[in-house]
């Protein structure tokens, strides 16, 4: 594990992606161009076009000498991460996977966690609703790719293979990417390190994250004490929307201080009860002046909040699973520039988006009770 000494310094460079297309032709030239090592943790690495372009390039840095390690999660990647897996391997890439499911008893052999089998079978049955959300890469300890774009053609455009899913992504350069490296080693050999690297004060100035109780318990801390010292704004993008009682009581009490409370989700989603789920929230919302938008050109995937001068883009949504149990990683935007493209990119959505009105919005008894059955399960969605 690398040392890190680190003070409290703006990202050195940050740039922004909102095209998968872009965003990955720009991931794998920094890949091309690696010196040292190349870290990768994705909730989801599929064995389709885009898999098989991150895996060449790879294996190219293996080639030149390039440590590299690939991190998956057990159920996102359940589909064809087993073929991916293979793949990475034959090229003499190192891969693990966090929380295999119980009865994926061959991938057992990839996990961090030592034990027999049935000392694995048993922790990954109590660990099953505890996945690995995060979709990062980390470049000679310096350079971090991170956002909502997974490995899988999913997020191309139509005319590349894809469903156009629309994301937001980001690239950061900086002194404290180390410390976020740290953190990725922790998981990596976590049966050796039971010790999360230390999370200093500064670190919640430039990223967010919940590898620990603590840090989890800070970071929800934090988002309800921004909502509730909002001055001017608050903008919410998220693809999985199911807010805790908390947050949905911040919201209100901000758009009754006439905050301008936004909330951009999607109309369709990949997970067939979710629409309703966030449905179930929407005339609580309403009545206190929050205005609600569904984007309406393709399931919108990413994950950013605007409060006032605060810019967050990453992995989690504002669901309980990212509040509860999922690893996640979002970046804090500090350059003037990045912000204000944050910005532009979610009024670009509101643009795309149908505006739901408060007289208008009725629920069918069907909806209702769809709605009801997501709440009994939103801690899974």
């Amino acid at each position: 594990m690398q040392a890190v000494t680190l003070k409290p310094y703006s990202w050195q460079q940050e740039a922004l992606f909102d095209n998968a297309e872009l965003y990955f032709e720009a991931l794998i030239s920094a890949i091309s161009q690696a010196k040292q090592s190349i870290d990768l943790n994705f909730y989801i690495f599929n064995y389709d076009k885009t898999g098989r372009s991150i895996i060449a390039a790879l294996a190219q840095a293996v080639k030149r000498k390039i440590t590299v390690r690939v991190l998956i999660d057990g159920i996102g990647s359940y589909n064809s991460g087993l073929k991916a897996a293979l793949e990475l391997e034959k090229h003499g890439i190192e891969i693990r996977i966090f929380h295999p499911l119980p009865w994926q008893l061959s991938q057992y052999r990839r996990s961090a966690f030592e034990g027999n089998y049935f000392q694995k079978a048993l922790h990954f049955f109590q660990k099953i609703n505890h996945r690995d959300h995060r979709k990062l890469c980390i470049i000679d300890y310096k350079q971090l790719w991170t956002g909502s774009f997974n490995i899988t053609d999913q997020h191309l455009s139509k005319a590349n293979g894809g469903e156009n899913w629309r994301d937001y992504g980001v690239m950061v350069c900086g002194a404290n990417v180390a410390a976020i490296s740290n953190n990725f080693d922790h998981f990596w050999q976590r049966s050796k390190t039971k010790q999360h690297p230390k999370t200093l004060p500064h670190h919640f100035q430039f990223y967010w994250h919940n590898f620990s109780h603590r840090s989890r318990k800070r970071k929800n801390h934090l988002l309800v004490k921004k909502i509730n010292n909002a001055k001017q704004r608050i903008w919410i993008v998220s693809a999985y929307f199911a807010p805790s009682g908390r947050i949905i009581k911040a919201l209100k009490l901000a758009a009754q201080r006439n905050i301008d409370v936004r909330v951009v989700v999607p109309r369709h989603s990949d997970v067939i009860l979710f629409p309703y789920l966030a449905n179930s929230y929407y005339h609580d919302l309403l009545s206190s002046g929050i205005r609600i938008y569904e984007y309406l050109p393709s399931f919108l995937h990413a994950k950013a909040m605007i409060i006032d001068e605060f810019y967050l883009l990453g992995s989690s949504n504002l669901n309980h699973r990212s509040s509860l149990h999922d690893l996640e990683l979002d970046i804090i935007l500090t350059q003037p520039s990045s912000q204000q493209q944050l910005s532009n990119f979610i009024l670009s959505d509101i643009d795309q988006a149908f505006e739901i009105k408060r007289d208008d919005f009725k629920h069918s008894l069907i909806q209702k009770a769809l709605g009801t059955i997501a709440r009994m399960l939103r801690y899974w969605m």
